[in-house]
């Protein structure tokens, strides 16, 4: 298993996962978060998916961040890597 490599768990790592309500997205943010992985998590729409999100935060003892913006949207873009950007991670 890739995850389980020692080069790619050498260093705690943060992971961007878009679509991250549902689907693929929410299936990824699981294993990741299993993992050990802190996840920054986007969507177009604000929901229970952030509650989940939370609870994968408390249940795997990692970060999780979550944000509600289009990402074909270039201002919302620039405003997170701002944001993103000012917390040094």
């Amino acid at each position: 298993m890739f995850l389980s490599s020692k080069l790619f768990l050498k260093k705690r790592k943060n992971i961007l996962i878009t679509g991250a309500a549902r689907g693929i997205g929410f299936a990824t943010a699981q294993f990741l978060a299993k993992a050990g992985m802190d996840l920054i998590l986007l969507d177009l729409k604000s929901g229970s998916w952030q509650k989940q999100a939370l609870n994968l935060a408390s249940q795997n003892k990692i970060k999780v961040q979550t944000f509600v913006l289009d990402i074909t949207k270039i201002e919302q873009i620039k405003k997170l890597a701002k944001k993103l950007a000012n917390q040094k991670i």
